[in-house]
């Protein structure tokens, strides 16, 4: 998000520095004609003597600007490549993950017991699952391990409206989270990350938790609005860049009930659910962010303007303003 700052700049110069350049010009001439073993481009200063003062004048942004307004709710956080967990992160935030996975497939092609060509199964059972996530390590802030809290969630959600305090915030359609944040959720597992190189490991960027045989039929019944999942931290001060989520269910065929099988399913939506919502304060105005924020404001340079005293006292007042020697402050 950034800023605006009510000021603008004009950069202005006194008018002598026509007639320095001009000087400078019928030195140079001079100087080659009379092939003198001065160079102009020497970078003693004695050389080529300039007198050139430059002034500042900082505009007010009332006296160029007008009509300022802002708009807010442009675009969502599940646009956004990153999801965010986070508890009292500052003191303050808190952010759930949310994610929804699409639809299992009709039928698994399994080898029959016995051998033989693979066959279809359309009657098998899910038993269970397993989600992975992948964080990002380099922005995993607070405690050096992280508690994380997986629930299956219970209400109807849509992924582009959500937030912490509505379910779905569409046009004619708002419903609340019957509990700010996602909730209620049914618990489904739990544990600790820990993003450092540990002895006997490899540096973790991952972290995986089991998904019982409910929670794995939840998720692959495709007529559910509810169905979803949702991870948040526990650990107090803490905050972690989510960058993936992968789902693998485990099946059980029909025609060889003594295997198990694993069924990949696809990420298809998500977000995060955030609080407190970014607000301005006192002359700060928030740009950018998530939704994000825009502002519009009306411009008209003045002609001339009043400069302090102290600068009426080198040049010359009013001074009138030209477009070439303006400038906008960052």
């Amino acid at each position: 998000m950034g800023l605006i700052e009510q000021t603008g700049r004009a950069n202005i110069e006194p008018v002598r520095r026509a007639r320095s350049v001009r000087w400078i010009g019928v030195g140079a001439a001079l100087s080659i004609a009379g092939c003198s073993p001065t160079v102009p481009t020497s970078d003693d200063g004695s050389e080529i003597p300039i007198d050139i003062e430059t002034v500042e004048v900082r505009l007010p942004f009332s006296e160029f600007a007008s009509d300022f307004r802002t708009f807010s709710g442009f675009g969502s956080p599940s646009d956004l490549p990153l999801r965010i967990v986070a508890h009292e992160w500052q003191g303050e935030l808190e952010s759930h993950a949310l994610f929804r996975f699409g639809s299992l497939p009709a039928a698994i092609t399994v080898r029959p017991s016995g051998g033989g060509t693979p066959v279809a199964d359309s009657a098998y059972t899910l038993v269970g699952g397993r989600i992975t996530f992948t964080f990002d390590t380099l922005t995993a802030s607070g405690s050096p391990r992280h508690d994380l809290s997986l629930g299956a969630v219970s209400t109807s959600w849509h992924a582009k409206t959500a937030t912490w305090e509505l379910a779905v915030d569409t046009l004619g359609n708002t419903v609340a989270w019957p509990e700010p944040g996602g909730g209620p959720v049914r618990f489904v597992a739990g544990g600790q990350w820990d993003p450092f190189i540990l002895a006997d490991t490899i540096q973790i960027d991952t972290f995986s938790l089991a998904i019982d045989s409910l929670t794995a039929v939840e998720l692959g019944d495709d007529t559910r609005t509810d169905r979803g999942l949702l991870l948040a931290g526990t650990t107090e001060g803490s905050r972690i860049d989510l960058l993936r989520a992968s789902l693998v269910m485990t099946a059980r065929p029909s025609i060889r009930p003594d295997t198990v099988v694993e069924v990949p399913a696809l990420l298809t939506e998500s977000t995060f659910l955030y609080t407190p919502a970014a607000t301005s304060a006192g002359e700060l105005v928030f740009i950018g962010g998530v939704p994000a924020n825009r502002a519009t404001f009306r411009m008209s340079i003045p002609e001339t303007v009043n400069p302090p005293a102290s600068v009426c006292a080198r040049i010359e007042c009013p001074l009138r303003l030209d477009p070439n020697g303006l400038s906008s402050r960052d």
